[in-house]
């Protein structure tokens, strides 16, 4: 379990120091990932990797297999200097530099296909540095994270709202999705951590704004729990209405329609022309861009009573009808 949690945090940690790239992205594994893999046999065995491989990298390339940009990885390594995290390597114990720590890191943590050998056998590390790396690498982004991950003030939401305005989604400052964290397979209750695509996992309640940026995020339930059951235990239940104000969040059908969090109407086949416009104009903003899918509408999970969340706020309610009435026909 230790190694699971571990693999928890630095996934969401490296996910929030992640820029929005023009490469079409997964929640868990990138397309590149089998490329990674055939690309590390092409290169010869070599101490020198590091050193004088890794600058062969085009920006292009740096960015696809370590999801970073060089100058992020430089300002993190500077960071990561002056942590407790990186004065802990006493001792006679194997010394690494900043930068090779967080590249080493980047370097598994990011390619979920590569195996723990062939990294440190590609970095020319031990296996117990590695493991080391990952661990302490991991707490410095975890505690990094407060500073990082923070609802959008003022002036940002002003910024967000305007962008999904012009989407024709007026008062949106954000959007939330669960995303399933695969684990290995838990040696107690497994079949609580058994999701509907049937892997195991761990739950991430995420909220973020139009530029993939996380800002509201709450790790803890396995993956058999709905989201609204995710949702009524998280502490943005409670803070939502203060976050939000006047404005609000959009959800997929998983979710309860609430005062701030506005989901789609349930087609039942009598949808009327506004209904329909709306759920429209509601999916195109939850998806985003085919190219930036970050997060995606999924309506075809309620599959039977059991399945509904919460029955639907009534002030939700009235607020969805407002805003339906309001939004400019575009079907």
């Amino acid at each position: 379990m230790v190694s699971n949690k571990l693999f928890i945090y630095f996934k969401i940690c490296l996910s929030i120091f992640r820029n929005p790239f023009p490469y079409n992205m997964s929640d868990h594994l990138s397309s590149s990932d089998e490329y990674f893999e055939a690309f590390l046999k092409l290169i010869p065995k070599s101490r020198a990797y590091f050193e004088e491989v890794l600058l062969q990298f085009s920006d292009e390339l740096y960015i696809e297999h370590f999801r970073l940009t060089r100058e992020m990885t430089e300002e993190l390594a500077n960071r990561f200097a002056n942590s407790e995290y990186y004065k802990w390597q006493e001792g006679d114990s194997e010394k690494v530099t900043p930068l090779k720590y967080i590249t080493v890191f980047c370097g598994f943590a990011a390619n979920e296909a590569t195996s723990f050998r062939k990294v440190f056998d590609r970095f020319d590390i031990t296996k117990s540095t590695l493991f080391k790396i990952v661990k302490r690498f991991t707490y410095f982004l975890s505690n990094l994270s407060p500073g990082v991950i923070k609802w959008p003030n003022d002036l940002e939401k002003v910024e967000i709202e305007t962008h999904f305005r012009n989407k024709n989604f007026p008062g949106v400052i954000g959007i939330i999705h669960n995303t399933h964290i695969r684990i290995d397979k838990p040696a107690e209750d497994p079949d609580f951590y058994l999701n509907r695509k049937h892997f195991y996992s761990i739950q991430a309640q995420v909220v973020c704004d139009y530029k993939r940026r996380i800002r509201d995020i709450f790790v803890r339930y396995p993956g058999s729990v709905y989201d609204s059951r995710v949702l009524s235990s998280s502490p943005l239940n409670e803070t939502l209405p203060e976050k939000c104000g006047d404005s609000y969040i959009l959800g997929d059908s998983g979710y309860p329609c609430l005062k701030n969090l506005l989901t789609p109407f349930r087609d039942n086949g009598y949808l009327t022309r506004r209904q329909r416009n709306y759920n429209y104009i509601l999916s195109t903003n939850v998806v985003f861009d085919a190219e930036e899918q970050v997060i995606a509408p999924e309506y075809d999970i309620v599959l039977n009573e059991d399945d509904l969340p919460d029955r639907d706020d009534r002030d939700g309610v009235a607020v969805r009808e407002e805003v339906m009435n309001n939004l400019r026909f575009v079907v």
